[in-house]
């Protein structure tokens, strides 16, 4: 093989091993860790997991994990368990939370980079981890407070592992191993361990995710008696060490949540759909492609030449029919399901990662021409430009287009330009380099200076530290409408009034509260629900103490809050 000319030498020498983890560690720490605290939390979803493990430092609730009092039965308590450790590590709730998901996103690009490179090389490794670390949805869930990047990190794990002992890649010398009639005990100890990690912080419908891809996996080879290997009684022994402690205490504490969880949480909410979300059968596709941003353009070349029966080698074609069985039963389970939510198909990003890497590190290291990926390259400068488009429409949106956006524009559609002009020499190396680059650093644009305008309209948090600053130990805390949790978690608040003004039958303890002789600050959602509270109230005084964004505002019925007293 003739050496590369030069112009390809850039993305070769990242590509190498050391310098790829490097590369995709400190890529992962700048885009999980920027603003990793300064930015607050959202609500409802990382509002609500924060307030539910203060919960359980607080009040001590370990085994059932209370939400506005009651046991909080819709995940599995062993992840707000996690995350209380932390947060006593690390002393800030936010960062506890965030610092989880940004590790398990450490974890699946890691794991990303170590299948692609032994299925198709170095480059295909180091493409495929940038991939999947740049995607729009993967990184924004991967700074989430939630338990959904650790549930794919590990499930991705676990099926990495069986892969690695299923087969090594094109490039392992040697003849295969006999089988055992219930496996090799190290590739289903490793399995199981990782697949009760993710059950752990998921639930049961995790395992059986996991099982069914590699299941699958079997039948395809026409290989059906496999399936007797699920019963390795040393994978079962790992896995039921795991998830069996944690069980027990939660069932000798509360006998009745296991069974709801797995019955109420788990199979009615793939069934009948009971929990709301129902949505249309292909809900996730555009999420899927709008997620990949701005890697969709190479995601039908992927899928076309990664498909396992057009591999020639024969090996190479069996881990291909695993990675898209990686990407496709989730992606078709949760069409399936009844209930929808956009962070449902996060299983689904790290396979097709690794399906668009080989073709694209192909096209970079090779010198033929191909119309397609050439197509695609300039669509990719094309993605770029767009999405600063987009970033200036939200800067816009917010009343914020300075001239900090305008240089940013500038700059990025120089290298736009300068794209082009390498594409135009043939210089595919540099090219990626810089489509790359770019990409990371509309990243970091995107979430130091689009993210914080962003983030605030989505989070409470002003309201919350207002509350914390003027309330005294009496006051009592409501919030009437939309879960906005993000007000008593920083207002320092576990305990808190909750009712719904909508609801005849919960407005009257809203008004029995501020007709008290207790303060109280109240967050009201919305005018119209203003208006029914102060329909109800009748002669009596209701005070603003601020008003926010979206029709938010802070009353109380003590004039020594309010910074404009006077009846509403």
């Amino acid at each position: 093989m003739q050496p590369e000319p030069p112009e390809h030498a850039a993305v070769p020498l990242l590509a190498r091993p050391a310098v790829a983890v490097a590369t995709l560690v400190l890529a992962t720490l700048l885009l999980t860790g920027l603003r990793i605290v300064s930015l607050p939390l959202m609500d409802p979803d990382e509002s609500r997991c924060a307030l539910i493990v203060q919960d359980v430092l607080h009040n001590g609730h370990w085994t059932v994990p209370q939400l506005e009092g009651k046991p909080y039965v819709d995940k599995p308590p062993p992840y707000f368990w996690i995350v209380a450790v932390t947060q006593k590590a690390v002393g800030n709730f936010v960062l506890a939370g965030r610092l989880i998901s940004a590790l398990a996103t450490l974890l699946a690009v890691l794991v990303t980079w170590d299948m692609a490179r032994r299925l198709a090389g170095p480059l295909a490794g180091l493409i495929a981890g940038l991939t999947l670390l740049t995607g729009v949805e993967f990184i924004f869930l991967a700074r989430w407070y939630r338990m959904e990047m650790p549930f794919a990190a590990f499930m991705w794990a676990a099926i990495w592992w069986f892969w690695r002992w299923e087969d090594r890649g094109p490039a392992a010398p040697g003849p295969q191993r006999p089988r055992r009639p219930l496996g090799l005990w190290q590739q289903w100890a490793g399995f199981y361990g990782l697949a009760a990690m993710a059950v752990l912080v998921k639930g049961p419908a995790a395992l059986a995710l996991i099982c069914a891809i590699v299941g699958c996996y079997m039948l395809v080879q026409r290989r059906p008696l496999r399936v007797l290997e699920f019963l390795n009684p040393v994978g079962l022994a790992i896995l039921l060490a795991i998830v069996l402690p944690p069980a027990l205490l939660i069932a000798r504490d509360d006998p009745g949540f296991l069974g709801h969880f797995f019955f109420v949480e788990n199979v009615e909410r793939f069934a009948s759909g009971g929990h709301g979300h129902r949505l249309n059968f292909l809900f996730y596709i555009p999420i899927l492609l709008g997620g990949l941003w701005p890697w969709t353009i190479y995601l039908p070349g992927g899928l076309m030449r990664t498909a396992p029966w057009r591999q020639e080698d024969r090996r190479l074609g069996r881990s291909m029919w695993l990675v898209w069985l990686a990407a496709a039963i989730p992606l078709i389970l949760f069409s399936i399901s009844t209930t929808k939510l956009m962070h449902y198909i996060l299983p689904c990003f790290p396979p097709l990662a690794v399906l668009m890497a080989p073709p694209m590190a192909a096209w970079i290291a090779g010198r033929r021409p191909d119309r397609l990926y050439l197509h695609g390259a300039r669509a990719m400068a094309g993605a770029l430009v767009v999405s600063m488009a987009i970033l200036g429409w939200c800067q816009h949106y917010f009343g914020r287009l300075d001239a900090v956006y305008f240089s940013a524009a500038a700059v990025l559609i120089l290298a736009a330009l300068a794209m082009l002009w390498l594409l135009a020499r043939g210089r595919r190396g540099r090219f990626a380099a810089l489509a790359f680059g770019c990409m990371l650093l509309l990243e970091v644009f995107a979430l130091g200076w689009v993210a914080p305008m962003v983030y605030e309209q989505i989070s409470r948090r002003d309201m919350g530290l207002l509350a914390k600053r003027i309330a005294t130990p009496d006051t009592a805390l409501a919030f009437a409408g939309s879960r906005r949790y993000s007000f008593p978690l920083y207002a320092g608040r576990i305990a808190f009034t909750n009712p719904d003004a909508t609801n005849p039958e919960e407005l009257p303890d809203l008004v029995a509260l501020f007709k008290g002789d207790r303060p109280v600050l109240c967050l009201v959602a919305s005018d119209a629900q203003m208006r029914r509270l102060a329909e109800a109230m009748g002669d009596s005084l209701i005070y603003t103490v601020a008003s926010g964004p979206q029709e938010f505002r802070l009353i109380t019925n003590h004039a020594e809050f309010a910074e404009q007293p006077g009846p509403q």
